[in-house]
């Protein structure tokens, strides 16, 4: 439990910070909160396949027990809410009830802010109204979309969301609630491309989608995915953010978690690019020397990431012509080549492949076009810097010494906090894993058996076999505390002790570093200056130096 921000009062809406979602509950005072919950005290998020959820009181300290809450009446800018009073005792009044639920009325947000202002809001966005395209954000990193058609259900293109079915050819489209399909994400109504082009009648819209279910239809990444299906039904027409469609020759970008990979597309629907034998990014060979080069379906490449066309450097450097980049991609297609992150990695292998340079090459192009009165100049100031450290070296010895011994001294007094922390953190990972074992479990085998009937039996006995495993987790978050705090206390022990030899390092380091920069930079300034165009005053600090 952690609280971020100031105490709650009575009447305040309390925001509960969970594994990839927010709770919601009112306080009441006494240490107590009002909220919309399940039977086993979960939040109401855990209850969309059913259709009510309870209304209970409990202490903020149970609800809050493995994550972070604050106090956050956010729509106090937007409506001023009613007395503390009158909010604690109509929150009270609701306690034991059991109430509607719905994701997109009727959640724990709506049932606070109703509560606090007397009307609800939630920034799950607008009510959609029939006809309306649903974008679903996967805490996974992609998008799903869907058409809304009334009565809380949608329409849409899915395997179990399009974007896995990737790999195969096909994909089904199918009716679902709308609640159904959000329980793990976020969704709102985006009729993003209403701009660029009128939408068809609801009405219109509705027939045509409830005339594809049940279909199964062609699936392709790049022009018959998910969002294809819909933006064809509301408007007639097929728009994807994806980009423009790759040419041959094209470089192509794809954005995986947190880094770039790239290819060229050589057109028929494959690129060639540089990656490992698995046909994983070049980024998982830095560890290796080399990396090979393949040619790979780009529906395969792009199954679990987005990409786009972007030929950067075409503003800098004239292209080869697309036959020739082909031409050289595909001879090198099998080869195994040097790799290395900061000079031949996955991107100077296509822009090589484009331009004719890898992108390091920009990097020698302006250290050479740095003119000569700057190097000297560059060098004046490295000498100074050079000498000033040389110069101040005990003193930042001495400085570092002593922030050292008060870094292990600080250590061994936040030893029984960091413990703590530690098996806080192990308790909370362990009951998340239980809680996902029990409930999350027959929710992923009912859809596996919808796919593979008689599997989710599979999912259900690897369930039952992470629960108690989870549960012991849990359970030895003590051993975990007490190994943790003994842990820090030595770290911190060791390193006050050893305070003295690393400000005695640090000073012997400095004076070596800035006597070497010194005269590195003196002997620099004699190469680039002959001596005859030297002034009396540099000669001077030559001498000095």
């Amino acid at each position: 439990m952690l609280l971020h921000g100031p105490n709650p009062k009575p009447g305040d809406v309390i925001e509960f910070q969970l594994y990839g979602y927010q709770h919601w509950g009112i306080c009441v005072g006494n240490g107590e909160i009002v909220h919309l919950t399940d039977q086993d005290g979960w939040s109401s998020l855990s209850s969309p396949f059913g259709e009510t959820a309870v209304v209970k009181k409990e202490p903020l300290e149970r609800v809050a027990a493995d994550c972070i809450y604050k106090v956050n009446n956010k729509y106090d800018t937007k409506r001023r809410p009613y007395p503390p009073t009158k909010i604690v005792r109509a929150a009270l009044e609701q306690v034991g009830k059991r109430l509607q639920y719905r994701v997109t009325s009727a959640i724990c947000e709506h049932f606070v802010t109703e509560l606090r202002y007397g009307d609800y809001f939630s920034d799950q966005g607008l009510e959609p109204r029939p006809g309306d395209l649903i974008e679903f954000q996967h805490f996974l990193g992609y998008q799903h979309w869907g058409i809304y058609v009334g009565n809380g259900e949608i329409v849409h293109l899915t395997g179990w969301s399009g974007i896995s079915s990737a790999f195969g050819e096909t994909a089904v489209v199918e009716i679902e609630r709308l609640e159904r399909v959000a329980p793990v994400c976020t969704y709102k109504v985006n009729n993003k491309y209403d701009k660029k082009r009128r939408p068809d009648p609801p009405a219109e819209i509705v027939r045509a989608a409830l005339e594809q279910v049940g279909k199964r239809l062609q699936y392709r990444v790049t022009s018959a995915n998910c969002e294809h299906f819909v933006t064809e039904l509301r408007y007639g027409y097929c728009f994807y953010d994806q980009g423009p469609n790759p040419k041959p020759g094209d470089m192509i970008e794809f954005q995986r978690y947190g880094y770039q990979h790239w290819g060229i597309y050589v057109g028929n629907g494959e690129i060639v690019h540089l990656t490992d034998q698995n046909g994983w990014s070049s980024l998982s060979s830095p560890f290796g020397e080399t990396a090979v080069v393949k040619k790979d379906s780009l529906e395969r490449i792009a199954a679990d990431c987005t990409y786009k066309v972007n030929n950067k450097y075409d503003t800098k450097i004239s292209p080869y012509p697309p036959t020739e980049i082909v031409r050289a991609a595909l001879e090198r297609v099998g080869m195994r080549l040097q790799y290395s992150i900061i000079s031949a990695n996955c991107e100077h292998f296509v822009t090589e492949l484009r331009y004719g340079i890898g992108s390091s090459d920009q990097i020698l192009m302006t250290l050479a076009a740095v003119s000569e009165e700057m190097a000297v100049t560059a060098a004046k100031g490295v000498k100074l810097i050079g000498t000033g450290v040389s110069l101040s070296s005990g003193l930042v010895g001495s400085v570092a010494a002593k922030g050292v011994d008060l870094t292990g001294q600080g250590m061994m007094g936040m030893s029984s906090v960091l413990g703590s922390a530690a098996g806080r953190g192990l308790a909370a990972f362990g009951n998340m894993l239980f809680a996902g074992a029990q409930i999350l479990a027959p929710i992923v085998a009912a859809r596996v058996d919808e796919v593979s009937p008689g599997s989710g039996t599979t999912v259900m006995n690897a369930a039952g076999c992470v629960a108690p495993w989870a549960k012991s987790l849990a359970a030895r978050s003590g051993d975990a505390e007490e190994a943790t705090a003994r842990s820090v206390r030595q770290l911190g022990s060791s390193i006050s002790s050893g305070s003295t030899a690393v400000g005695s390092a640090v000073s012997t380091g400095l004076s070596l570093l800035g006597s070497v920069s010194a005269a590195g930079a003196s002997s620099l300034i004699g190469y680039l200056r002959p001596e005859t165009e030297l002034t009396t005053a540099e000669h001077g600090a030559q001498y000095f130096w």
